[in-house]
């Protein structure tokens, strides 16, 4: 009897056990919004968690989300978590996976002033003439060459449109028909 007893609870735990692969977003998620996400789950673009309110996404169990570049917390009093847990569980970022950051107007002092001063030879030299460049806490961090935001966030954030000049910057220093 005792043995019986045994083989029905391991018949029991056994059916309960199973792990499914899931993704699930709360919040403000985008794509996406709240609801169960299909697995895999495969962005064309960017996976906004929690951009500029609250969002969550949790992959579990074998779950798997791929996008080109992550945010999470993305605004000033936005909050955004990810988690990933259980084995096979991931999420694939192809570009940038940007976390609590924001872009704010700030006065350019004197150690990113000597941080450009010494970039800018290396990078003449290399014929960059545009580039962004990522200075926190006073450490030069990233420069970006091929997709420099700044001027997006600059004219956001109320200052000039640099667009037309950067180009104009441009043709100058191509040759002609290239």
């Amino acid at each position: 009897n005792s043995m019986r007893k045994l083989g029905l609870v391991f018949v029991l735990v056994a059916w309960v056990a199973p792990a499914w692969a899931t993704v699930i977003t709360t919040g403000d998620v985008n794509p996406g919004g709240a609801a169960t996400q299909p697995d895999p789950w495969s962005i064309e673009g960017n996976l906004k968690v929690g951009a500029t309110g609250e969002g969550t996404l949790n992959i579990e169990g074998g779950g798997q989300v791929s996008n080109e570049k992550g945010r999470i917390g993305d605004e000033s009093g936005s909050t955004g978590t990810a988690t990933v847990t259980g084995t096979g569980s991931k999420w694939t970022n192809s570009g940038n996976l940007h976390v609590g950051g924001s872009v704010v107007a700030a006065e350019i002092g004197q150690r990113e002033h000597e941080i450009c001063r010494t970039i800018e030879p290396l990078l003449s030299e290399a014929g960059i003439y545009f580039a962004g460049l990522d200075i926190i806490g006073g450490l030069l961090t990233e420069i970006n060459v091929t997709s420099p935001t700044g001027l997006q966030e600059i004219k956001r954030l109320g200052g000039a449109d640099l667009a037309a000049e950067v180009i104009d910057l441009v043709e100058r220093r191509c040759p002609s028909g290239h």
